[in-house]
């Protein structure tokens, strides 16, 4: 029995190596939207906002902020609007006793350059706050530890899994230092 012509339809015959060029552009569309869809999802905006900052046309300055990495929480992001609530936020310890909670991004989005990091560490981070999150809340635009730095967000703050379609920092996606890093580092 022939399958009928729908999207199962064009997968079994594209598996089955006779798919036609009807198919495979019907394929195509469909895992392209799939990718667009995917890549929106890992979005989110800052604390009760409807649009994100890389939007804004006034942006947040850029401060710089050292300590010492004490916790890293991954879990419902309880500031965010956007559509991915599980974000990850690293705890950090300056040298006068103050406690820092900087949000990276979605868990998804960076938890390979999670995977590097380590309690104890000593991280320095280019962060920005807006006016309505909370005393000693920041958000990342880039990382530095171990002699590498990551760039969580651009110039405009804009995520930079907002830009590719695999929706996480990869293993030298947003890197300086060790490697060539993000688009041939700074």
């Amino acid at each position: 029995m022939k399958p009928k012509n729908t999207v199962l339809g064009n997968l079994t015959a594209f598996k089955q190596g006779r798919a036609s060029e009807r198919n495979i552009a019907t394929l195509s569309a469909l895992l392209l939207c799939f990718g667009i869809l995917v890549t929106s999802a890992y979005a989110q905006r800052g604390v009760g906002d409807s649009t994100g900052l890389a939007s804004q046309p006034v942006k947040p300055p850029i401060i710089s902020l050292n300590g010492k990495l004490v916790e890293i929480k991954t879990g419902s992001c309880e500031a965010t609007t956007g559509r991915s609530l599980i974000g990850t936020h690293l705890i950090l310890a300056t040298s006068v006793k103050e406690v820092l909670n900087i949000h990276l991004g979605p868990a998804a989005a960076v938890a390979d350059v999670v995977a590097k990091l380590s309690v104890g560490q000593e991280i320095r981070v280019q962060a920005f706050r807006t006016e309505k999150m909370k005393e000693n809340q920041y958000v990342a635009q880039s990382l530095t530890f171990n002699q590498t730095t990551v760039e969580l967000r651009d110039a405009n703050l804009r995520p930079v899994w907002a830009r590719g379609s695999a929706g996480s920092l990869g293993p030298a996606a947003g890197q300086r230092g060790g490697g060539r890093g993000w688009r041939g580092g700074r």
